[in-house]
């Protein structure tokens, strides 16, 4: 794999749940940097596995080397980004191919992915920004239903 090149990190993950465990985060962007930039063929053992924009093939063996940990402490550590919402796993008997959620959103520019690789929440480094986003608008609703109700009860009054 070609380690050239970067990815992309927003600062709001500063107010990430990731950001609150260096072990999480450290494997976050691991996941980030490991993940294959366009679809490509891995070549594992003895079988070819095609490797979608966001996806990088991963083992706990070599996981727990990478991370100076044991396989069990690999193991949770990438199940709670999953949990998050930042990663899917799909394993098998010799290896697991990691996906991650919303590579082409976050991490691609607009050639490079179309709907490829993405999850079903909309978590990843873009997160707070949605998020944000959304509560922005859900305050903004409420100034207008509190003024709607102003009127109303003004009405009454008369």
């Amino acid at each position: 794999m070609d380690n050239t090149g970067y990815i992309k990190l927003h600062r709001n993950i500063l107010e990430s749940e990731i950001f609150n465990s260096a072990d999480i985060l450290q494997m976050w962007i691991w996941c980030l940097c490991k993940a294959s930039y366009k679809d490509r063929k891995a070549l594992i053992g003895n079988s070819a596995v095609d490797l979608k924009a966001g996806q990088f093939v991963c083992g706990g063996k070599v996981g727990s080397v990478m991370f100076n940990t044991s396989e069990s402490t690999f193991h949770r550590r990438m199940k709670t980004l999953e949990e998050l919402g930042c990663i899917s796993l799909n394993a098998t008997n010799k290896f697991t191919i990691v996906s991650v959620n919303n590579w082409c959103e976050y991490q691609a520019t607009p050639p490079d992915c179309s709907d490829k690789v993405r999850g079903s929440k909309q978590y990843g480094l873009g997160y707070h920004r949605g998020k944000n986003e959304a509560v922005k608008e859900i305050r903004e609703q409420i100034e207008e239903l509190k003024g709607e109700l102003d009127n109303l009860l003004n009405e009454s009054e008369d």
